[in-house]
């Protein structure tokens, strides 16, 4: 639709001729105050892309009927209440006061916590990397910056940092790659693939349950060096506070999320990091891998397939176990 939305003709004499009469700063409001007019008369919604892929306009319509695809999928959420919000966030507060009190801090992180009911704000990032015909699929990304259990997820995440350390697998940045891959020594005798593999739709897959024993057993090994030390049974209570009050609000419609964890809560990289290596490292020990490394989920192997006839048989049969 650029030809039909843009004359830029009529655009560029508009821009030069206000250029040359007004301060950039007074133009500046302008433009964008006429933009933000344009998009509210014609339901165009300003949205950036997954992957940092850029920005997107996108019809108002097309995305609410994508977020509510989402979010109207029994198998992630179910259509709750404003009520039901209320009641769970009360019985949090109390929770994690109980909690609060076997903690050796100087000062109560519960005055952190807001007196009003903080839902969390859903919204989508628009996966235009990937083929679509209409709207492309949406990363569903839940907005804990003003959640009530904030503070609940702020502590798990503290306390979980000092696992990083016993995480072999994980891949810090693209640098990190790159000093790792120079390191490897391969025979020019020998034949090597790159592969990598994608987890698909990891954090609303994962298993509640799973995640925080992995979390449980990792903090076990590493609660020596973190300044706060907790019990198993107070992380085991940290994590539910953290991770059992997955309420959404698009609009005026409330959701709970069941199943897997929220992309956006504070501690869910960390929770997502620890479990994808608890429950996939051992998938990667065969001889034949002689680089296997991982961002989150984003794996990177390196495979002497010298000996192998068909590696896509092979992967298969690796990733079934």
């Amino acid at each position: 639709m650029e030809d039909e939305l843009f004359d830029y003709k009529t655009l560029l004499n508009t821009v030069c001729r206000k250029l040359f009469s007004k301060r950039p700063s007074e133009l500046l409001h302008n433009l964008v105050s006429q933009f933000k007019d344009f998009c509210t008369q014609n339901q165009i919604l300003a949205i950036e892309a997954d992957k940092n892929a850029g920005i997107c306009f996108v019809n108002m319509t097309d995305y609410r009927t994508e977020v509510l695809r989402q979010l109207y999928d029994c198998n992630t959420y179910h259509p709750t209440t404003e009520s039901h919000f209320d009641f769970a966030m009360n019985e949090f507060r109390d929770k994690f006061k109980s909690f609060e009190k076997c903690l050796p801090l100087k000062s109560k992180s519960s005055n952190l916590i807001s007196i009003t009911n903080s839902p969390t704000k859903f919204y989508i990032l628009p996966k235009i990397h990937k083929p679509f015909n209409k709207f492309p699929k949406g990363r569903p990304i839940s907005s804990t910056f003003v959640k009530t259990n904030k503070v609940a997820s702020s502590l798990l995440d503290f306390a979980l940092k000092p696992c990083v350390n016993d995480i072999k697998d994980l891949l810090i940045d693209t640098q990190h790659l790159l000093i790792l891959l120079d390191e490897v020594k391969l025979n020019p005798l020998r034949k090597y693939c790159l592969i990598t593999i994608d987890v698909e739709a990891l954090y609303p897959s994962l298993k509640l349950n799973d995640s925080k024993k992995h979390c449980l057993d990792m903090y076990e090994l590493s609660k020596h060096k973190n300044e706060v030390k907790l019990s198993r049974n107070q992380l085991a209570n940290l994590l539910d506070l953290s991770l059992n009050y997955n309420f959404v609000k698009y609009e005026e419609e409330w959701f709970f999320q069941h199943t897997g964890i929220e992309m956006g809560n504070i501690a869910s990289v960390m929770v997502a990091n620890i479990t994808v290596f608890k429950e996939i490292c051992h998938l990667f020990t065969k001889e034949e891998i002689i680089f296997y490394k991982r961002f989150l989920d984003d794996i990177l192997l390196l495979l002497d397939c010298t000996d192998i006839e068909n590696v896509n048989d092979w992967l298969l049969s690796l990733l079934q176990h």
